[in-house]
């Protein structure tokens, strides 16, 4: 009886720990995306499960290189639950350098690890996510720009098999 009360508890304490997990973004996007001078784009997992099946439809059977990429491209596409994507000029919107200093910091509060950051010129891109050795969540790229800030949210899970194909293989995407 122990085990299953455990169990219950557990289950129903899942969504509220996920939903912590992405507080920050969410709340940031929720300030931001209604502003006036904001881009916010959404694209749902029912777009992304669509190209998944596209891609898988498209495989021939064969193994041929083809057949490899439609493979890892329905992989991640299947992987992909929604993509978000926020753009806010700084000073038509009223955003503070120290806004998204914040919002770095709750996000590695919440276990988001810096993956790479990017200085180039006045530009600073932040690629960030959670997760293991085996697998990409909740993937944020952070672009700290002059005049704009944009932040991509891309909410699923990538595999390591994945973005080694898609690392190796990039070169053939004209």
């Amino acid at each position: 009886m122990k085990k299953i009360t455990g169990l219950i508890i557990v289950l129903c304490a899942t969504p509220l720990f996920l939903q912590a997990q992405n507080k920050a973004v969410r709340n940031f996007q929720e300030k931001y995306r209604n502003d006036r001078d904001a881009t916010y784009v959404e694209i749902t997992g029912s777009l992304f499960r669509f190209i998944s099946e596209v891609a898988n439809a498209a495989r021939t059977g064969e193994n041929t290189e083809t057949d490899q990429e439609m493979e890892a491209m329905a992989r991640v596409a299947n992987g992909i639950t929604s993509l978000k994507i926020l753009s806010i000029p700084k000073y038509e919107s009223g955003l503070k350098a120290q806004e998204i200093n914040n919002l770095r910091s709750s996000l590695e509060k919440d276990n988001y690890e810096l993956l790479m950051s990017v200085k180039e010129g006045a530009r600073f891109l932040y690629f960030m996510a959670q997760g293991n050795e085996n697998e990409l969540r909740n993937i944020l790229v952070l672009i700290d720009d002059k005049d704009e800030f944009t932040l991509l949210n891309i909410d699923g899970t990538l595999t390591t098999k994945d973005l080694s194909y898609l690392t190796k293989n990039h070169h053939n995407w004209h």
